[in-house]
């Protein structure tokens, strides 16, 4: 009867509610596990990519984008370009880095994704967009899809939302097939 209230009638004795709660332990350590090593999971598979060319159009892209960051940057504290770079310890050699990075890992996910057979649908892409909906609009907020993907694309950049999703898909594609010990 105990257990019946406490868990609004889901559970009707103690050994129902052991198994659900077993289950639960043990999905929450599994998501624990996994936010613990996604980073690690990123960068081994960073570091085991081999790449042969990459793709000019989507490394200009991404240079552009880190040298329009840096400027924008310098401009809002009154400073050149130059000073800038030289106060951040950038220097072209790091943007063209990162801008290989950047590309280097869209590469590995579209590929992972692709192998896989795995990539998101588009159905799959607007539940997402609606769990943000709703997420957000529970804390007081008037967003639609549109203006969700919006806020992305201002925050961070065009396109952005959808690498998120299939990078954690990755990662969990990974994760599943991956032997983790724990010292």
């Amino acid at each position: 009867e105990h257990i019946e209230k406490l868990t609004g009638g889901d559970y009707k004795n103690l050994s129902d509610f052991m198994v659900y709660y077993k289950e639960y332990l043990s999905e929450l350590y599994e998501s624990d596990l996994l936010s613990k090593v996604s980073d690690k999971i990123a960068e081994a598979i960073l570091a085991n990519a081999t790449v042969y060319s990459y793709p000019n159009e989507q490394y200009l892209y991404y240079y552009q984008s880190n040298v329009s960051y840096m400027t924008l940057q310098a401009e809002k504290l009154g400073m050149s370009y130059e000073a800038y770079m030289t106060a951040t310890g950038e220097n072209e050699e790091t943007l063209r880095a990162t801008a290989e990075k950047s590309v280097l890992e869209d590469m590995v996910i579209y590929y992972i994704l692709e192998a896989e057979g795995k990539s998101y649908t588009d159905d799959e892409y607007n539940k997402a967009l609606d769990y943000y909906v709703e997420y957000y609009n529970g804390y007081g907020y008037n967003y639609d899809r549109a203006s969700i993907e919006a806020m992305f694309e201002y925050y961070y950049y065009p396109g952005y939302l959808r690498y998120q999703l299939n990078r954690e898909r990755v990662i969990q594609i990974v994760f599943d097939s991956a032997n983790i010990v724990e010292a």
